[in-house]
C-alpha cells in the first residue's frame, strides 16, 4: 500500500476538468486518462474571471425541487455564494438564514483554517509515527475525514478553534456557529450553511496562500476520498467536504456551473429519515449546480 501521506493521488477520468490537471500515459481503459490532482495553489485558479455570476432565481429553479424532497426530511438549508468575489448569490427558503444545524465532520474546514492561519504549511509534525509537513495532514485528514488528524490539529492551537478564527480571520461572522470539536464528531457542534459557505469563499481567496492545502485536500466527486463513490453523475467536478452522523448529512464545497464560474455551496440536512436517500438527493443538488449557467 502507498505512503498515505507522500503518494501522489492519481485518479483515472475521462475528461480533465478544473480540479484535476495534468496527464499521464499508462491507462488500459479506452478514453480515459491518469492525471494527478494539482497542486495545492493550482486548485480553483486559472479560470476565466469574465463569466457571469449564476443569478439567485435560475439557482432557486435548479434547486427547489429538490431542497423539498421527502428524502432530505423537515429541516434543510442550502447556501451558494460566488467564489471568485466573495458574493452570496442563494440561500433556501427552507430555513432562515440564521437557523443552526449540525455540521457533522465540515467543521473540519473551521478546524484546518484555524490551524492553517496560525501555522507555517510546511511545518513538520509527527502523526502516526510519521513526520510530515502540516500541509500534508491537513490535506488527508480532509481527503479521508480523519477524525484522528483533526483532533491532532487542533492541539497545534493555542486557544479554542473558534478564538483562533475570531482572531485571524475577523471578517468572518461566527455568531451562529458553536465548535465543540476538531473532529465534528459532537452533535453540540452548529453552524449554518452560509457560514459555510463564507468560510469556503475566504479560503478560495487567491491571496490567502496558507489556506491552499484546504482546496487541495477536498474530496473530489467520483474519484477518491469520501466522494469516490458519490455524485457519479459529474465525475471530478465536485470538490466538497462531507459530514455525516445519524440523521445528518452534509456536503460543503465548490463546483464549477457550466459558464465556467466557481461556486461555493453548502447543503445541510439534520432531519433526514435514511441516510442513503438523503445523500443521493444531496449529491443531485450539488450535480444541478454544476449544470447552472
Amino acid at each position: 500500500m502507498a505512503d498515505e501521506f507522500s503518494a501522489p493521488r492519481f485518479v483515472a477520468i475521462a475528461t480533465a476538468i478544473f480540479f484535476v490537471t495534468g496527464c499521464s500515459t499508462g491507462s488500459s481503459q479506452p478514453g480515459v486518462k491518469l492525471v494527478t490532482t494539482p497542486p495545492p495553489a493550482a486548485v480553483l485558479r486559472n479560470l476565466p474571471t469574465t463569466s457571469s455570476i449564476p443569478l439567485e432565481s435560475t439557482i432557486q429553479f435548479a434547486l427547489s425541487s429538490l431542497i423539498k424532497s421527502p428524502e432530505l426530511g423537515d429541516h434543510v438549508g442550502v447556501s451558494v455564494g460566488d467564489a471568485l468575489t466573495g458574493t452570496m448569490i442563494y440561500q433556501s427558503d427552507s430555513t432562515s438564514p440564521n437557523e443552526q444545524f449540525i455540521p457533522a465532520s465540515t467543521i473540519k474546514l473551521f478546524t484546518a483554517t484555524a490551524v492553517l492561519n496560525l501555522n507555517n504549511p510546511d511545518l513538520k509534525v509527527t502523526f502516526k509515527g510519521k513526520i510530515i509537513s502540516l500541509s500534508e495532514l491537513v490535506e488527508t485528514t480532509l481527503t479521508e475525514s480523519d477524525n484522528t488528524g483533526a483532533n491532532f490539529l487542533s492541539k497545534l492551537l493555542p486557544v479554542s478553534i473558534e478564538l483562533a478564527l475570531a482572531n485571524s480571520v475577523p471578517t468572518l461572522d461566527l455568531r451562529q456557529t458553536t465548535v465543540v470539536d476538531g473532529s465534528g464528531l459532537s452533535r453540540n457542534n452548529r453552524t449554518t450553511p452560509s457560514t459555510l459557505v463564507h468560510l469556503l469563499m475566504l479560503i478560495a481567496d487567491p491571496k490567502r496562500a496558507e489556506l491552499a492545502p484546504i482546496l487541495s485536500g477536498l474530496p473530489i466527486s467520483g474519484v477518491d476520498g469520501t466522494l469516490k463513490n458519490r455524485v457519479g453523475a459529474v465525475p471530478g467536478q465536485i470538490r466538497a467536504k462531507t459530514g455525516t452522523l445519524t440523521g445528518v448529512d452534509v456536503l460543503a464545497g465548490y463546483v464549477v456551473d457550466s459558464a465556467k464560474r466557481a461556486l461555493a455551496f453548502a447543503v445541510m440536512v439534520d432531519h433526514a429519515p435514511k441516510t442513503e436517500p438523503a445523500r443521493k438527493k444531496i449529491d443531485a443538488i450539488a450535480a444541478a449546480l454544476v449544470r447552472v449557467s
